[in-house]
């Protein structure tokens, strides 16, 4: 069936299930019968399922962060004690600067949230950097799970970022 419109050739898609050229607006193939999906509003629909979840993991890494670096800071005299030495003064105010800094660095992860909307590939960056200050300045097992939260996050973000750059192409 041959349809003479002008304007089909500028309107058209291909059926893929079968590969036959329709129009941009049918919903079922003439060929195949078979109905045809949206396939770019399923692909926004992905990637905005994806971006909510590295989103919600980093809100999660920033407030385990926090928490990992009042915990750190208030374990910090601890620290001092067990040293057993002369210097647990100076063990123990570095172990409250680590605390510090991990907050700062769990705090820094809002700005890769903000960023997540502008461009993906930066707050995926912005994570995976926080999540390596925050395991770091943790001392390891402190700041293990919200580096880890922040890592995902990373990871989910860049992959969104992908799929974003392939659907544009």
């Amino acid at each position: 069936m041959v349809i003479k419109d002008s304007n089909f050739e500028s309107n058209i898609k291909f059926c893929a299930t079968c590969g036959a050229q329709i129009h941009e607006k049918a919903e079922i193939c003439p060929k195949c019968g078979v109905r045809c999906l949206d396939m770019e509003n399923s692909l926004v629909q992905n990637s905005s399922s994806k971006s909510n979840k590295s989103v919600i993991l980093a809100v999660f890494g920033v407030i385990s962060g926090v928490l990992a670096g009042i915990l750190l800071f208030v374990l910090s005299p601890l620290m001092g004690i067990v040293a057993n030495n002369s210097d647990n003064m100076l063990i123990s105010s570095f172990a409250g600067s680590l605390a510090v800094v991990c907050v700062l660095a769990s705090v820094f992860g809002l700005i890769g949230i903000f960023l997540e909307g502008h461009d993906k590939k930066v707050a995926a960056f912005q994570y995976i950097v926080c999540g390596f200050f925050v395991l770091i300045c943790g001392v390891f097992i402190i700041g293990l799970i919200p580096s880890i939260f922040f890592f995902v996050a990373g990871l989910l973000a860049y992959q969104d970022s992908k799929r974003v750059v392939d659907k544009n192409e």
